[in-house]
């Protein structure tokens, strides 16, 4: 815990007290006085407890390498944070500079086991040379690592000790918002729901996000509706509140057009009222079934390739274009739709395209048409076998 929260004289208080009883410990102790002597500047010193430590490692490695990696990665990982202290003596003695080191750093971070001790320990090692206004965004990381795994409390620690370490200098408006973002999504996958909503509102209504960027903006407003959806019960009384959230949805949208949440969410939330209105016969849906086409045109796109993303509002989609779809603004807006929309997109969806192939609509039936026309022209043996066989 001191190395993790960088209290160095703990460290070595705790160090001299630690008794040599296995290989493990006497791992730790040289580990540990290697950390110690870099951050006093004794570097000769810490090479040679690099050594040792090293020792205490390498014949074990091929060993249990060789048994399975899960048993040896624990060791490897070891053998790297040897490496990275060798490195900092290295931009300590001018031999490299911080941005290379840095940067080779951050590149074995993206392959490193996202279990927040690991984690943890990996940043621990970074705080040597890095504060944490420099790393605050692997720190955001760390704690996002912890909430994926349900460490709430952890989560939390983290958060708070971001913020106390930052730099009034870099305590600006988008790294605070960071911080509580990151804080909300905490608070709402933990069960507080309520306090993340409240929080998430409390953002847009009295911090200053006029000077944050378009992306942290759509996090805004988006993380508010997120929240706001899982209390909402779907039904015309409560019109009102669902308008209310798709307002934050479409400034999500605005301010990151990429955002493939907001518009699937956006899409999602329009097609299931559209739904609720149409089985009572309410008029009023056609404006939700448009809005949902639009929605789920561009989570679509923005979706690509990633079939678990994209397969369910394709299905949404068409069921939308199967009810409704020759009604004209609907049919001007889904012909855009195939239009824009990757055909290779469509290769997921060809039996439930086929099954309609004897649809009654001859509006319906002719955009069915040319849509498979397109299928064929790009990807004829994927419309082979389904005609044969049907």
């Amino acid at each position: 815990a001191s190395l993790n929260l960088s209290k160095w004289d703990k460290l070595k208080e705790y160090t001299n007290l630690i008794a040599i009883d296995n290989d493990d410990t006497k791992y730790q102790i040289n580990f540990y006085n290697a950390v110690i002597s870099i951050q006093e500047d004794k570097y000769n010193e810490a090479k040679k407890f690099i050594i040792e430590a090293k020792s205490e490692i390498d014949s074990k490695i091929k060993l249990l390498v060789s048994e399975s990696y899960a048993r040896g990665y624990e060791l490897l990982l070891k053998n790297e944070i040897m490496y990275q202290l060798e490195e900092i003596i290295s931009y300590k003695q001018n031999k490299i500079t911080k941005e290379d080191m840095v940067n080779t750093w951050d590149r074995r971070l993206q392959y490193i086991n996202k279990d927040p001790s690991i984690f943890e320990r990996a940043l621990a090692i970074r705080s040597l040379v890095l504060n944490i206004n420099e790393d605050y965004e692997n720190y955001l990381e760390l704690a996002k690592i912890c909430r994926k795994n349900n460490q709430f409390d952890t989560c939390f620690k983290v958060l708070e000790r971001i913020r106390k370490k930052l730099n009034p200098s870099e305590k600006n408006n988008e790294i605070i918002i960071k911080i509580e973002l990151s804080k909300n999504k905490c608070l709402f996958e933990e069960g507080n729901e309520n306090e993340a909503i409240t929080n998430a509102n409390k953002i847009i209504s009295e911090y200053n996000i006029s000077d944050i960027s378009d992306k942290i903006k759509s996090k805004v407003y988006g993380s508010y509706a997120y929240f706001s959806i899982k209390n909402l019960a779907l039904n015309p009384e409560n019109e009102e509140s669902l308008k209310s959230i798709l307002k934050y949805l479409e400034l999500s949208t605005k301010y990151n057009s990429k955002n493939y949440k907001s518009w699937h969410s956006y899409a999602l939330l329009n097609y299931q009222f559209f739904e609720i209105l149409s089985n009572m016969n309410n008029g009023n849906y056609l404006t939700y079934a448009l809005n949902a086409v639009i929605g789920f045109t561009d989570s679509i796109c923005i979706g690509g390739k990633n079939i678990s993303k994209i397969l369910q509002d394709l299905l949404r989609l068409l069921d939308l274009w199967f009810t409704i779809g020759s009604i004209g603004e609907l049919q001007k807006h889904l012909s855009n739709s195939f239009e824009v929309i990757d055909i290779d997109s469509f290769l997921l969806v060809i039996p439930q395209l086929l099954a309609r192939i004897d649809i009654n609509d001859k509006v319906i039936f002719e955009m069915l048409h040319n849509l498979l026309l397109k299928i064929g022209n790009a990807h004829p043996r994927a419309l082979i076998y389904p005609l044969i066989v049907m």
